[in-house]
């Protein structure tokens, strides 16, 4: 699927293709609002943020639910025009995988956009899915062709499109993130890869792959997204990024990293239900945009993940 230009950026490019910084110099925005609460994403980001002393304000379900039309006069309420705000609300896989879910998920958007229409915000991420991208033997970048293969990644891929136009429209500055699998120790989905495997060795001592774990993958471990997150707040960032390492293993070498660590764990290996596929990125645009940021390792992450998770901070 590929995206109109927009000129309400004043870029010549299509919108793909260009990443700028729209605050120079660098300097925190006057609060962040962060729609989303309880989700692994936004609870690290609110900590980090009152961690760091940043004014911020969380409004999660239970305050405003964003699939209620209702959510769009009572986001006025408590929206300001110099708020930056980042959107991580969706409801995921485990909420449901079918239409009905995927219309909740872009009745949330509409709501935003509705929001958007009546009111002005300094700077807004919305955090979306590598899942937007096609299966590819290449790596990935931020020019490659969408394919979403299911409601989840379908909706991300339309809500992005609904705020690509809204935000043109107003003359907001935008940034849309697609990251790829995080995981760390506050994960609420035990997603396939690190945090089911070191969860897996720390409470059963055995990891379950399917087949033998060929797939390869990216992993991005959450501290890192967060700080990719602050990083383009700071810097007002506009355009679309991928937020994935270059590096990527196969699940196999992700669980052989977590027994060398946990110890005392066996693998276990399940039939394949699914044609093996391979994804990885190239991370160019993300390091000329922040060339102060650099990955952590899988094995570092690993690490800081079994730490907390055997010693909560």
């Amino acid at each position: 699927m590929r995206l109109a230009r927009f000129s309400a950026f004043g870029q010549t490019k299509d919108f793909l293709s260009v990443i700028s910084h729209s605050l120079k110099p660098a300097a925190n925005p006057e609060r962040v609002l962060v729609l989303g609460e309880k989700g692994f994403v936004a609870a690290r980001l609110i900590g980090e943020l009152k961690n760091r002393g940043w004014n911020a304000l969380s409004i999660g379900s239970d305050r405003v639910d964003l699939t209620d039309p209702g959510s769009v006069d009572q986001l006025l309420a408590v929206a300001g025009k110099t708020d930056a705000v980042v959107m991580t609300s969706a409801l995921t896989p485990e909420k449901g995988k079918d239409r009905r879910t995927f219309q909740r998920n872009l009745s949330m958007a509409e709501h935003v956009c509705s929001w958007l229409e009546k009111t002005a915000c300094a700077h807004f991420i919305y955090l979306s899915s590598d899942a937007v991208y096609a299966d590819s033997s290449e790596p990935l970048n931020e020019r490659s062709p969408c394919h979403p293969a299911t409601f989840y990644a379908l909706a991300h891929l339309v809500r992005e499109r609904f705020l690509l136009e809204q935000t043109a429209r107003s003359g907001l500055p935008l940034l849309i993130l697609r990251p790829c699998a995080i995981y760390g120790e506050q994960d609420t989905h035990n997603s396939y890869g690190p945090n089911q495997f070191v969860r897996s060795a720390l409470q059963s001592g055995n990891i379950g792959l399917f087949g033998q774990g060929e797939e390869i993958r990216p992993h991005l471990y959450i501290d890192d997204f967060i700080e990719i997150i602050l990083l383009a707040l700071r810097n007002r960032t506009i355009g679309i990024l991928n937020a994935a390492p270059r590096e990527a293993q196969p699940f196999h070498e992700v669980a052989r990293q977590v027994v060398e660590r946990v110890g005392g764990t066996t693998l276990s290996h399940a039939p394949r239900r699914q044609p093996i596929t391979h994804r990885s990125f190239d991370d160019s645009a993300l390091r000329e945009a922040f060339p102060e940021f650099a990955f952590r390792s899988l094995g570092a992450g690993l690490d800081r993940m079994i730490q907390d998770l055997r010693n909560p901070r």
